[in-house]
């Protein structure tokens, strides 16, 4: 379980591939700005359009705070997705984590989302977390159909929330999953 440190957790995917998870370091940035581009340029998630430098990225990580949770998927010395679970912010709602996942276009469909999130959950679970939270938008159902696979219950939709840069918008569909009482998400 990925606690406290640089655990680290193997995981077989579907396929036979093999990845580790285990905390984001500095030296990480570079994979997860590519990761970030191909996001950007696929426009199908609620991201900014603006790509972090290097040098944001390593800082970002180097300052996530002890409550929260960067992680990385890792393969063959490179990373392939990421997930963050970051607290909203005010002390009524520290028993949140917003949910943030972003996986390289290579290795979708294998079963990281999954391996990710069910590791995210885990470290939620042992740090008092009750809650994950995520937006999603209508144009990304792949996603949204492994958000409800993996528990999670629509709480609302918002129209026209996003703007994209040709002028259309985008539905988005806030979810949320209980950590109370569930077991441990396997891939």
């Amino acid at each position: 379980m990925l606690v406290s440190g640089d655990s680290l957790i193997a995981v077989a995917l579907r396929g036979g591939a093999h990845i580790a998870l285990r905390r984001a370091h500095p030296d990480d940035a570079e994979d997860l700005i590519e990761i970030q581009r191909q996001v950007v340029a696929e426009n199908v998630a609620n991201v900014d359009d603006r790509i972090d430098t290097a040098e944001e990225c390593r800082r970002r990580i180097a300052s996530t705070d002890a409550g929260d949770l960067w992680m990385v998927a890792e393969a063959n010395g490179r990373v392939v997705g990421a997930l963050r679970l970051l607290s909203p912010g005010p002390a009524f709602l520290r028993h949140i984590r917003n949910l943030f996942i972003d996986i390289h276009q290579d290795w979708r469909g294998q079963g990281l989302g999954t391996a990710l999130i069910g590791a995210g959950a885990d470290w939620a679970t042992a740090n008092g977390v009750e809650m994950l939270a995520l937006s999603v938008l209508d144009s990304n159902p792949r996603a949204r159909q492994l958000y409800e696979r993996l528990m999670f219950v629509t709480t609302g939709h918002t129209p026209s929330l996003v703007k994209r840069r040709d002028g259309s918008y985008e539905n988005d569909t806030q979810m949320i999953r209980s950590l109370h009482d569930q077991g441990r998400i396997n891939p």
